[in-house]
This record gives C-alpha cells, structure tokens and sequence, in this order.
C-alpha cells in the first residue's frame, strides 16, 4: 500500500492571500499564520501540526486580547493533494470571511 502524502506548512506559505490576509510561517513555532495588518485577528492553520500527519487545526487569535477561539480540525485523510489544498484553502477562507464580514 503506498503512502498517503500529506499538505505541508511550506506548501500553504506558498499559497495566495485570502481576503487580504497572507499566510505565513512563524519562525519560532513553525505555526501557519494568516495576517492582515487591518485587523486585529490572526488565523491559525498548520499541516500535521505536532506530528499529527492528515490533520489540520484551525483557531483564530485576536492579537489584542489574546483571546483565543479553536473552530475544528480538518481531516486530509483519504485525498489526494490537489484535494487536500482545495479543502484547505475552502475552510480557511470560510473562517476568514467570517471575520472580515462578521460572521
């Protein structure tokens, strides 16, 4: 059986902007952070983020506060890469748009 190949955190740093916010890679913690300078929340997603291969939490931080809202994990389990980076970049979108449009 061959191995399942997995979206990495390198890939999505390659990835185009989202509603203004880019993604970028946290040279200390190695997280995936997207960031628009307009506003004060900045999304979190990391590929096999602690070595958990197939799997991809989700949260937002508002940068202010500090307060934290951890939305759910995406699953790569089972797609191929081109699959994977769709869902990818459909969920963060999705909680992205919530918070330019206050959803």
């Amino acid at each position: 059986m061959k191995n399942q190949i997995y979206l990495q955190p390198e890939q999505v740093e390659l990835m185009k902007p989202l509603y203004g916010f880019s993604p970028s890679m946290d040279s200390r913690s190695g997280t995936i952070e997207w960031y628009n300078e307009n506003y004060d929340e900045v999304v979190y997603a990391t590929p096999n983020w602690e070595g958990e291969e197939g799997s991809c939490p989700i949260a937002h931080s508002n940068v202010e506060t500090g307060d934290y809202t951890h939305v759910g994990s995406i699953s790569f389990v089972g797609l191929n890469i081109e699959q994977q980076i769709e869902k990818y970049r459909n969920i963060v979108e999705e909680v992205i748009s919530g918070i330019v449009f206050g959803k």
